[in-house]
């Protein structure tokens, strides 16, 4: 059956799809303050400021797995309705829905310990003023941290592309490719930045001040 029969069938259909869709933007939304706040993270030059962007990295992560959640829900919901586990639209989407899973769980992992390496606001920083605020640490703009945030962006580009228009072989592979291309651009993108970054600290001694 597809997706337009399984659509006459009762208002159960279309009540999923709205739920798929605001899950939809909802998971965008989360997406979009999570960017906000590793631009923050990126551009932060002392601990503190790292610290100021902690609440709107938790806040797009909360909001963006409401939404992940109800894309899920509501996909299986869709999927069952019309028959379509065995296309090749929907089980890549599953795919790249794993794969988003995989690359915010990565992220998560590798903030974790960037918190866990800040010295306590209390504590006296050796070679510091008493009260002055430590440089943030390398790793607050490493490509582990900043990367799978694009994958994901691009990620959720591709699942709209695939629900939408749901390709055939041909349409798959090329849009996989392109997603490729544009994780590669951003991870390009990410290392360049990363390394006008160092110069200057280099420059200085390697201490950025």
């Amino acid at each position: 059956m597809t997706l337009a029969a399984a659509a006459t069938e009762g208002p159960g259909f279309h009540w999923l799809l709205f739920g798929h869709l605001v899950g939809l933007a909802v998971l965008g939304a989360g997406l979009g303050a999570y960017v906000v706040g590793l631009h923050r993270l990126a551009a932060a030059g002392t601990a503190g400021q790292l610290r100021a962007a902690a609440p709107v990295l938790d806040w797009g992560e909360r909001v963006a797995l409401v939404g992940y959640g109800l894309i899920v829900a509501t996909g299986i919901g869709l999927g069952a309705a019309a028959a379509a586990f065995g296309t090749g639209w929907l089980l890549t989407s599953l795919v790249l829905l794993v794969a988003i899973a995989a690359a915010g769980r990565f992220t998560g992992v590798r903030l974790n310990r960037l918190w866990a390496g800040l010295p306590p606001v209390t504590d006296p920083v050796p070679g510091q003023r008493p009260g002055s605020d430590p440089p943030a640490p390398p790793a607050a703009r490493a490509l582990a941290i900043h990367l799978p945030a694009d994958v994901t962006v691009a990620g959720v580009v591709e699942l709209v592309f695939l629900m939408v228009i749901k390709p055939g072989a041909a349409g798959i592979a090329a849009s996989l490719a392109v997603y490729a291309l544009a994780v590669a651009a951003a991870a390009y993108a990410l290392r360049r930045a990363g390394a006008a970054q160092r110069s200057p600290a280099a420059a200085h001694g390697g201490t950025v001040r």
